[in-house]
């Protein structure tokens, strides 16, 4: 029922605080890489370089690296809540929804279905966010294509870095330019999310409010694509008596 529905603005703002975060580590996490890149290019090119700069350069890399690893699985695991708790307020908005709130959680978790799901069920929360009869009529928000573009493309990557490392510096310095292309992604990627979380918390709590607002027994045509009710107006009044 929409008067069960749990407000969404704390959750909300939680996710795009650790995004926000993740955004300023890898941020650091690119200026580790740069600085690494710098190093073994000087190296490469017979400069002198001590083994204190060059020691530094790696720990650097690895510390930014495993910090954003930690803010980045309480990102996920606050991510997983909010969209869980967002996907039972569209139910309670909306008719037709094809993605259970549990299933658009677990999709993030099922290998190959991953690729594709998650996509498809944020399309849907954020269409079904706008709490009319018509939202499934929608067009595709862009950002959500970019998002999960940039998403997909931080992943792969990512994954692409693991398999260039290796212990000569040409594989290193490889291997880096590639995770900074990876992290670069990732930044976007973030960035994106944080727009998409305020855009679906901020529709589900306005179409919250006129739900609640609205009498159990409002017909559906007092509903428009805008999301706000427009009742029946005044009856008109009789012509003038000639």
């Amino acid at each position: 029922m929409i008067a069960d529905v749990r407000p969404l603005r704390g959750l909300a703002a939680a996710v795009v605080f650790l995004l926000s975060v993740q955004v300023a580590l890898l941020g650091i996490r690119v200026l580790t890489l740069f600085n690494r890149i710098r190093v073994a290019g000087r190296i490469d090119r017979h400069e002198w370089v001590s083994q204190a700069a060059a020691n530094a350069a790696d720990a650097w890399v690895r510390g930014a690296a495993g910090l954003w690893l930690l803010v980045f699985v309480a990102t996920v695991i606050v991510w997983c809540v909010w969209q869980h708790r967002a996907q039972q307020a569209a139910h309670a908005l909306v008719t037709g929804m094809e993605t259970s709130a549990a299933w658009a959680v677990g999709c993030w978790f099922v290998p190959f279905v991953n690729y594709v799901k998650p996509f498809q069920a944020m399309r849907e929360l954020w269409r079904a966010s706008e709490g009319t009869p018509s939202w499934q009529r929608q067009p595709t928000w862009p950002v959500l294509g970019w998002w999960w573009a940039t998403w997909l493309g931080f992943n792969a990557l990512g994954w692409l870095q693991g398999t260039t490392l290796g212990a000569d510096l040409d594989a290193i310095r490889r291997s880096d330019i590639v995770g900074l292309l990876s992290v670069i992604l990732g930044v976007v990627a973030a960035i994106l999310a944080i727009q998409i979380v305020r855009q679906v918390s901020t529709r589900l709590g306005a179409a919250t409010v006129i739900a609640i607002a609205l009498p159990a027994d409002a017909p559906a045509s007092w509903r428009t694509g805008d999301g706000f009710p427009h009742p029946p107006g005044p009856p008109l009044p009789p012509p003038p008596a000639r």
